[in-house]
């Protein structure tokens, strides 16, 4: 039987300290080891989003949520559905 990830929380990410932590490494040229113990990151969140950085080629780096991955309907079914929602209820 697996095991259960019920329980196990984990901690948000401080986008403050994940964007000194990349520029720390890109720029200062320190390891990922060493910046992901000074801002309290983990080393592979931290490798994860250099990665992203350097594919997107973008000059400044933001921290972007992916919440999309859990998402059942796309923004026009969504507004869709809240459209028809609403009208059903006046019906009553």
């Amino acid at each position: 039987m697996p095991r259960s990830k019920q329980g196990i929380k984990r901690s948000p990410v401080n986008e403050i300290d994940l964007g000194a932590a990349v520029e720390d490494v890109l720029k200062n040229k320190t390891t990922v080891y060493s910046a992901a113990k000074k801002y309290s990151i983990s080393k592979t969140t931290l490798l994860r989003h250099i990665k992203t950085f350097k594919a997107s080629e973008l000059n400044t780096f933001t921290y972007r949520k992916n919440n999309d991955v859990n998402k059942v309907f796309s923004d026009e079914e969504e507004n869709l559905l809240v459209e028809y929602i609403l009208k059903a209820s006046h019906l009553q």
